[in-house]
């Protein structure tokens, strides 16, 4: 059961969002001159907001409200 198991969640395969690609994605938002959102993050990489909010560091966080403070 555990190798079926396995096997299936290989084959549907979650893709994990890492923090750089969150940090690109704000900074590619913010070059457009536009606030950086979650919803729009989630657009950028092409998962859900839920994926972005699971993944999303203190760090990031702050470092999204400087980006949007300095529009």
């Amino acid at each position: 059961m555990r190798q079926k198991l396995s096997i299936v969640g290989k084959m549907v395969g979650r893709s994990k969002i890492s923090s750089s690609e969150i940090y690109d994605a704000m900074l590619l938002i913010n070059d457009s001159k536009i606030k950086i959102t979650v919803n729009r993050l989630a657009d950028a990489l092409g998962c859900s907001t839920r994926t972005i909010y699971r993944n999303m560091s203190n760090e990031l966080k702050k470092e999204k409200e400087l980006l949007n403070q300095q529009l």
